[in-house]
């Protein structure tokens, strides 16, 4: 995490910016309601955010009076370092655990995957 605060990101900027990562361009209203914050603080976040280079305002592609809030090449430079980080730490972490533990792990990530596609099944 050191990286993200050599940014100067705080938690609701990092989370916003991982939102839009995964979730592609979104408008103010959509971001409030995603982060259970106001209008007027999400558009804080986001000004700060234009304004260190993380996001851009772009018009709809369908609706020219929307304003989506998109991500810049900072931002995806960003998440670029932040997953070689993220699989370097979990290699050195498999690394160093005996076989047993691994089989032992794998059994329980299986057997969590289908619990959650069993639930995603029965809500859709």
């Amino acid at each position: 995490m050191k990286f993200i605060r050599e940014e100067g990101l705080a938690i609701p900027q990092l989370f916003t910016l991982r939102f839009l990562y995964y979730n592609k361009p979104k408008d103010l209203s959509t971001l409030a309601d995603f982060m259970g914050v106001s209008k007027p603080t999400i558009t804080g976040i986001m000004n700060t955010l234009e304004k260190e280079g993380f996001v851009k305002r772009e018009h709809g592609v369908e609706d020219r009076r929307r304003i989506d809030m998109v991500l810049t090449q900072k931002s995806l430079d960003l998440f670029t370092k932040f997953e070689s980080l993220t699989t370097y730490i979990l290699d050195e972490l498999v690394a160093s655990c005996p076989e047993n533990s691994l089989e032992n792990l794998n059994r329980t990530l299986v057997a969590l995957s289908n619990k959650l596609k069993d639930s995603i099944h029965r809500e859709f």
